[in-house]
């Protein structure tokens, strides 16, 4: 019989956005929308959203005017406001915690904190779900204009070996558990 505290705890549901800090925000959009064909969502203050064909959030990437390139923060997507809660708490224990955040486009309040290289990460709950224009006669999707779309890859059946190696180990350093050594 298995205790709950070695069993694996699954309380993030996906990545569900990244901010990128540019100081050619044109020259960004220019990439991001005509190259890549994302679809532009929104703006606010400094920033632009843009998301993927077919994600399911209002926006996936937030392009931010800084005088330098960079990572703003990466977002992930709580199972549920319990597990959210819990993540917290755990995220608080280890000392990485930074607060919680007012909520942006797309999604509420967040709660900050970093990685042990110091990127900054986020975890939130609530999101604004991404809402079509109506569909074409024939009842399809409308895909956008450009011929190349960014779209979220279909969930594979199996996973490779080391992406559920490396969650668990994310998951471990959520938790505030001590880093494994290498034997």
């Amino acid at each position: 019989m298995s205790t709950p505290n070695t069993e694996p705890m699954f309380e993030l549901a996906e990545f569900s956005s990244f901010e990128l800090f540019s100081p050619v925000v044109d020259e960004t959009l220019w990439f991001f929308k005509d190259l890549l064909g994302m679809i532009e969502t929104g703006r606010q203050g400094d920033s632009v959203y843009l998301r993927g064909w077919q994600d399911p959030y209002s926006h996936s990437l937030k392009i931010t005017y800084r005088d330098r390139p960079g990572m703003g923060s990466a977002g992930w997507r709580a199972m549920s406001q319990p597990a959210l809660e819990r993540r917290v708490k755990a995220l608080e224990s280890t000392g990485r915690g930074r607060g919680w955040v007012d909520g942006e486009v797309g999604v509420g309040d967040a709660y900050e904190f970093t990685l042990p290289d110091g990127a900054l990460q986020r975890i939130h709950w609530d999101v604004e779900y991404y809402k079509p224009a109506p569909a074409r006669e024939d009842g399809a999707a409308q895909p956008p204009e450009p011929a190349t779309a960014v779209r979220r890859s279909p969930p594979r059946a199996r996973p490779p070996q080391h992406v559920g190696q490396e969650r668990h180990r994310q998951q471990r350093v959520l938790r505030g558990e001590p880093r494994l050594q290498a034997q």
